[in-house]
């Protein structure tokens, strides 16, 4: 998530916006101190819904509000959650929720992007639309099984709902972490009950889990390996259970289990909870055995009981059984998935072989296991259970001369090169008890080198392509060396084996590829040679129409070795920002200026000013069905065609004329890439240059340390053609100044003037008069310069003084 951009805009909705300037601390102490307590406040919202959560209840109504959201739940009580209590607004809060014919609805606006398959089946779970780093807004569409831009900005969302099932997803930014604070809301009573569920760790031991006791023989008389009763739990037994709601505070709950005994009822605790975390839904809880658990073979229904200070629940019993095994049984051997997934293929031999891809490595520890071979059909991998072995590797004596295989930590690897493939190393592996490093088994394995593992593998590439703005191709070139080590192949065997291509098209009626004898002129693929390496590439074409925008694939077979290289690329035209120039935009219109032609004005001008992207290509056109006939639009150029005077021949006010809805498209080699943007534009008068009230005369006498002061500024009118007077008698109208956006008058004095004794303030317009020592000797005029600045040039006048003599 652009992390930045984010705390910008939030920054910017919670501060009150103000035009003047900080002028101490205390009014930048007092902006943070009202940031502060807006976040206050959120955490106390979002905390007050965590408690109604915790409570049961579930949300009946959720209404979209200014910048946020009010949540009401089923005891009637109601939350608002903003961005900012006091602050602008911001943007509006965003709503995505699943349509009925599956569907994701912005807004109650349709999407492109499906949530839910054709035959009913889910999107992947727990995917739902977010922000995306770039801004955007991304959502997982089910019919190209990817998470997908949108394309739709995100821009100024800082608060945003999710509706997926029988939740509510609530989202709200947090500008002091930088994150989304989020939780889960049910939205039927059924999602707001507390339920817990156990979730089984393998899918062959659907309704068990196995503690095992590790025995070392009623007859051992080793004192150093002699547990209390002969024998001792190995690890703390962990179970993990479903519980929803997912977003429920458990931090206070009171967690235990229910145990009751298969064979006979038992006194006292049977198992305790040792430990627990609670993340995205998921209950784990660390057991140990109480006093009354029995360490030899037992077996146990187990529930868990969740209770916090409004609900409770109880999961469905489990089976926990309590077997011994005598650790000098063990050995050690290596476990493989069947073509079913089913881990029943276990190689016992006394010497194991594996292979090691020269560019891999091999972990024992995730390889191999240990397991009692007296009775493997009931304990095939003990690790399942709670048993945690240690493993120690090292080379056999004499093995390896030619330095080809390194171990450390248990972990195998070549010296990753080719000529390391064809030879082997033994090594000896052995594994002890964590508990008390009891060797319980040793096995000899051996690795060999190879090119490549005997299954078939792909290398896959897949992105988006932005076209560019100009005319020039684009290249995919493929990491070489990333090729072959996936494939499991050196250069000279791929490069000997030859390949094929086959091209590809996106169907999206079929919601599949399908494959095309040519590329439709979008793509073409191959082989170059730079800098001493040959390597594959795709192109893409820049000049493409609007129907040739999609996805494409090319996949290249790798002679007759089963190996494919996969390049998916989804060619889509640039996302553009436009970018207002300020000086044509005065409350949300773009402001069409007249100017002066010979002695009239004209409403006319080029639309094209109101944007500083000068590097697109835009074109403006009227709204289809427009029946309006008092503009004209021709080549970006619209100009006001009705009259200008009113019946009795009077000028109009022109800015009253209604606003011309238009259409702004960017344009990519003379074609639209965009639907279009529409956009209101207002006409405007220019102002007239100020003027002075009737009878207004200003003197003063030439003296040494003048008494008296000149008020000008309340002599100075300003309208605009029109007759829409901005200043009247020195007093601005600041409806009308801020259409025009005319700063406060400015009054200056020349450097002639001011250096024999004139002064003016230049925003009081205060004129004072201090000669400098030498007595005028005939009446002076000071012409005082006057000029107010709006957004389409600069007013200017003239306000005469008259300096009397003394003499």
């Amino acid at each position: 998530m652009n992390k930045k951009f984010l705390s910008a805009i939030l920054f910017g909705a919670l501060m009150v916006s103000s035009t003047g300037t900080f002028v101490s601390c205390k009014d930048y102490d007092d902006d943070i101190d009202n940031i502060n307590k807006e976040l206050s406040t959120l955490k106390g919202d979002l905390s007050a819904l965590q408690a109604k959560v915790n409570e049961g209840k579930w949300i009946t109504s959720l209404a979209p509000t200014t910048g946020g959201f009010t949540v009401t739940f089923s005891d009637n009580t109601s939350y608002t959650i903003t961005n900012g209590k006091d602050g602008a607004a911001g943007a509006d809060a965003v709503k995505w929720e699943i349509g009925t014919d599956g569907f994701w609805y912005k807004n109650d606006v349709k999407t492109e992007y499906q949530a839910v398959g054709q035959a009913g089946e889910a999107g992947v779970a727990g995917v739902s639309p977010y922000i995306g780093e770039n801004g955007n807004w991304f959502a997982y569409n089910t019919e190209t099984k990817e998470v997908e831009d949108t394309g739709i900005s995100a821009a100024g969302t800082s608060t945003y709902v999710v509706k997926n099932g029988d939740n509510y997803e609530l989202h709200v930014y947090n500008q002091t972490t930088g994150e989304y604070e989020s939780i889960v809301l049910p939205a039927t009573a059924a999602a707001a009950a507390l339920n817990v569920v156990f979730m089984p760790t393998y899918s062959d031991m659907q309704t068990k889990v196995v503690a095992i006791n590790i025995s070392v023989g009623d007859d051992l008389n080793d004192k150093n390996h002699l547990w209390d009763n002969n024998v001792s739990l190995t690890n703390d037994i962990v179970f993990n259970y479903r519980v929803s709601p997912a977003s429920i505070d458990l931090a206070k709950a009171n967690i235990g289990f229910l145990v009751n005994e298969v064979q006979s009822r038992a006194a006292g605790s049977i198992l305790d909870v040792a430990d627990k975390s609670f993340a995205d839904g998921v209950l784990t809880v660390k057991a140990k055995a109480g006093e009354a658990f029995s360490l030899k073979n037992k077996k146990y229904a187990v529930a868990l009981q969740v209770q916090n200070d409004a609900q409770s629940a109880i999961s469905t019993y489990h089976l926990l059984t309590s077997q011994t095994i005598d650790r000098r049984n063990l050995t050690v051997f290596e476990a493989r998935k069947d073509d079913n997934g089913d881990e029943s293929y276990m190689n016992w031999s006394t010497t194991i072989p594996m292979d090691l891809l020269y560019t891999g490595e091999l972990n024992v520890a995730d390889t191999l296991s240990v397991g009692d071979y007296t009775s493997y059909n009931s304990y095939k991998d003990l690790r399942k259970y709670g048993f945690a072995p240690y493993y120690e590797v090292a080379k056999k004596a004499g093995e390896d001369k030619g330095n080809y295989f390194t171990v450390e930590n248990g972990v195998i690897k070549t010296n990753g090169q080719i000529s390391s493939v064809g030879h082997e190393c033994t090594f000896i592996v052995s594994v002890y008890d964590k508990k008390d490093g009891y060797k319980l088994a040793e096995k000899e394995l051996t690795v060999s080198s190879v090119e490549k593992i005997a299954t078939t593998k792909t290398y896959t590439k897949s992105e988006t392509h932005e076209l560019t703005l100009e005319s020039k191709d684009y290249r995919f070139k493929f990491d070489m060396n990333d090729v072959y080590n996936t494939l499991g192949m050196s250069s000279q065997t791929f490069w000997s084996a030859g390949y094929t291509r086959e091209y590809y098209i996106w169907d999206a009626e079929r919601s599949e590829y399908v494959q095309t004898s040519s590329s439709n002129g979008v793509i073409s693929a191959g082989t170059a040679y730079e800098n001493n390496e040959s390597f594959l590439y795709v192109n893409v074409k820049n000049i493409l129409t609007k129907d040739q925008l999609g996805k494409y694939k090319v996949v290249f077979k790798i002679g007759n070795t089963g190996a494919e290289v996969v390049y998916e690329v989804k060619v889509v035209y640039p996302e553009v920002t436009l970018v207002k120039d300020n000086d044509y935009w005065k409350d949300g219109y773009m402001i069409n200026a007249g100017k002066l032609v010979g002695s009239n004005y004209i409403m006319s001008g080029d639309l094209r000013r109101g944007y500083k992207n000068k590097d697109l290509d835009l074109v403006f056109e009227t709204v289809a069905g427009e029946t309006r006939t008092d503009f004209d639009l021709t080549n970006n150029i619209l100009t006001y065609t009705g009259s200008c005077n009113d019946k009795e021949g009077n000028r109009i006010n022109i800015s009253k004329i209604d606003p011309v809805d238009v259409m702004v498209f960017v344009l990519i080699n003379g074609q639209k890439i965009d639907n279009g943007t529409k956009i209101q534009v207002k006409f405007a008068d220019p102002l007239k240059n100020i003027t002075l009230k009737k009878d207004a005369k200003f003197e003063t006498t030439d003296k040494k340390n003048p008494a008296d002061k000149l008020q000008l500024n309340s002599a100075i009118n300003l309208v605009s053609i029109a007759g829409e007077k901005v200043i009247e008698n020195g007093t601005m109208d600041a409806t009308i100044a801020g259409y025009y956006n005319a700063q406060a008058a400015k009054f200056e004095v020349s450097e002639e003037d001011a250096a024999k004794g004139a002064s003016v303030n230049a925003t009081t317009g205060e004129f004072t008069w201090q000669n400098d020592g030498v007595a005028l000797t005939a009446n002076k005029t000071i012409n005082v310069k006057v000029t107010v600045t709006y957004t389409w040039g600069v007013a200017v006048g003239t306000i005469p003084v008259t300096v009397k003599s003394n003499l």
